[in-house]
C-alpha cells in the first residue's frame, strides 16, 4: 500500500495512484518520488486519484507543506484529484485553495469519469511505471 504511478503517453497524463491508510509520510514520500519522476519529463497533465484511500491520518500542515512548492507538474499543467470519500476531498479543496496562485488548473471531483472528461480523455492508456526500492527514479 501506498502510492503507485502510470503513464498516459498518448495523453501526456502521469497519474499518482494512493492506497490505503492516507499519513503524513506517504504523503510526502509519494509527493517526493513523483518530482523525481516528472522532473525527468517535459511538463505534462495530471491525476492525483485517491479511490482507494481507506482511511486518513494526514494533518492539514502536510498538505500546506506541499501546496507551497513549486508545481511538480509544471506550471499551467491540469491537475485532477479524484476524491470519493469527503475527508479526501475537503483535504483536496483545501490543497488546490492554497495552491491556486500556481496551480490555477488544478480541480478536485469524485469520480474518475468526471476527471477524463475535464481532461478531455476518451480511452486513457497508463502503464505502470516502476520505482526501485530504493526510491531511485531511472
Amino acid at each position: 500500500m501506498g502510492c503507485s504511478f502510470e503513464f498516459d503517453a498518448a495523453n501526456n497524463i502521469l497519474r499518482y495512484s494512493w492506497e490505503g491508510n492516507l499519513t503524513d509520510e506517504m504523503l510526502l514520500n509519494g509527493d517526493a518520488t513523483g518530482r523525481r519522476l516528472l522532473a525527468g519529463r517535459p511538463p505534462c497533465r495530471g491525476i492525483q486519484d485517491f479511490s482507494k484511500v481507506t482511511a486518513v491520518d494526514a494533518s492539514s500542515e502536510t498538505i500546506r507543506r506541499i501546496a507551497f512548492q513549486t508545481p511538480a507538474y509544471g506550471i499551467d499543467q491540469a491537475v485532477v484529484f479524484v476524491a470519493p470519500r469527503d475527508v479526501i476531498y475537503g483535504l483536496s479543496r483545501m490543497f488546490v485553495t492554497l495552491a491556486e496562485q500556481s496551480r490555477s488548473r488544478a480541480c478536485v471531483v469524485r469520480i474518475m469519469e468526471e476527471a477524463y472528461h475535464l481532461l478531455r480523455v476518451d480511452s486513457p492508456q497508463f502503464s505502470p511505471i516502476s520505482i526501485p526500492r530504493d526510491g531511485a527514479v531511472g
